[in-house]
This record gives structure tokens, C-alpha cells and sequence, in this order.
């Protein structure tokens, strides 16, 4: 880095689990793989994107995939965004 910015981004491999009320008595979880963009920045609390991808992805999967890097590359580098800034996923 050439020190022009302290903020940055990891990526992170990690699942997300999600529970399904099934029955009155019963509950379902799915349990999806994905990465988390992590964002961090100096004086700020780390957030986080989801992005979920698997074995056989779509091209709307490659699309948010590559929307998601330039977004936080533009967001690392400083440089005006294209979009706003990423929101963070709850739950995650």
C-alpha cells in the first residue's frame, strides 16, 4: 500500500446460516457459503457485506461478485465511489 489510506478490506471465507420455522415444533437451518467483504476504517467499527457463492455460480452471482471487489477497492483506495458506500449486511 503506498500509504495514502488506512482503510482496508478482507476478504474472509464464512457461512451464512439461516433458520426456517418448518412446524410449530420444528426448525430448519440452512447453511449457505459465501465470503464477507470486511471493511475497516480508523475511528470506525469493521462492517461487513455478504456474498454468497457456491459450486456452479450464475452470471448474476459473477456480477455481484465483481461489482462487490470494485466497490470495495474504490472504497480501500479512497476514490469516489460509484455507488455509496457498502451497508452492512445484518446478521452476518
Amino acid at each position: 500500500m503506498d500509504g495514502s489510506t488506512d482503510r482496508r478490506v478482507d476478504l474472509v471465507p464464512r457461512r451464512r446460516t439461516v433458520h426456517v420455522q418448518t412446524s410449530e415444533d420444528e426448525e430448519e437451518s440452512l447453511s449457505y457459503a459465501g465470503m464477507a467483504l470486511v471493511y475497516h476504517a480508523p475511528g470506525e467499527s469493521a462492517r461487513e457485506e455478504w456474498i454468497p457463492h457456491g459450486r456452479h455460480p450464475t452470471a448474476a452471482d459473477d456480477e455481484a461478485l465483481i461489482s462487490a471487489l470494485r466497490n470495495a477497492l474504490l472504497w480501500a483506495s479512497n476514490a469516489p465511489p460509484s455507488h455509496s458506500d457498502p451497508e452492512p449486511v445484518h446478521g452476518v
